[in-house]
């Protein structure tokens, strides 16, 4: 489990590199190179925004079924 979660939390920290990296090479080509850095922050801030609002306005998960036997 603990494997797990280290694994989750390096895959997102270099998904939000990548963002981050992405947004700043394409406003160095457009001219801005200072505007990569904000959009790119922002896109990240934007996605845990959204993760912490829809985990607290879920539902609970349904409990797990019953294993029962059929005779």
């Amino acid at each position: 489990m603990t494997g797990q979660r280290a694994l989750a939390a390096l895959l997102t920290f270099l998904l939000f590199a990548l963002i981050i990296t992405g947004s700043v090479a394409l406003c160095r080509v457009l001219g801005h190179p200072g505007w990569g850095w904000a959009i790119g922050i922002g896109i990240c801030v934007m996605m845990v925004y959204g993760f912490l609002r829809q985990s607290r306005s879920a539902a609970p998960p349904p409990p797990p079924p019953h294993n029962r036997r059929r005779r």
